[in-house]
């Protein structure tokens, strides 16, 4: 028997998404609050490394002063495990940022959600940052009206 089909939900509205595109770098010391070693594979655990970043993006509603923490678990083959949360501040309004990511040898990649508040309120956004020159971080993504959709509650069965 298949799960039984949850009813869809509608939590956008019929305006049109806007692609955007920019660059951020790093602006502000860093600061931590704790590194715990870790028993290999995993070479440690740091808790609430935090910076600020500056944000320019072609569109100015996402571009502004970034302040950020994050927890990373650093394992022996480079790779390091992260995921974080910031605010995103400009004379507009803010963003409040959730984000995860990963550091292969090529630097970091993450992958940011984004939720509008004040001048902002109603829209989402969600941006992903490659790395690109020496402390930069290539980004794009998109702002559109409402809320990320949810994840489905339940996995189609495979066809038979």
């Amino acid at each position: 028997m298949s799960p039984e089909r949850p009813a869809p939900r509608l939590l956008h509205s019929n305006a049109e998404p806007a692609a955007v595109s920019g660059i951020s770098w790093a602006v502000g010391a860093n600061q931590l609050d704790s590194y715990t070693p870790g028993d290999a594979p995993l070479l440690g655990t740091t808790e609430n490394y935090g910076w600020t970043v500056t944000i320019e993006m072609d569109d100015s509603r996402l571009s502004g002063r970034y302040e950020t923490n994050q927890n990373v678990d650093q394992y022996l083959s480079t790779v390091a495990i992260k995921s974080g949360v910031g605010t995103l501040t400009n004379e507009g309004g803010s963003w409040a940022v959730e984000f995860h990511g990963f550091t292969p040898p090529t630097g970091n990649e993450y992958i940011a959600y984004l939720t509008g508040e004040g001048g902002y309120e109603g829209l989402s956004a969600m941006l992903v940052s490659r790395p690109s020159a020496y402390g930069r971080w290539a980004m794009e993504g998109v702002i559109y009206p409402g809320v990320l959709p949810e994840p489905p509650a339940w996995v189609l069965p495979p066809a038979e």
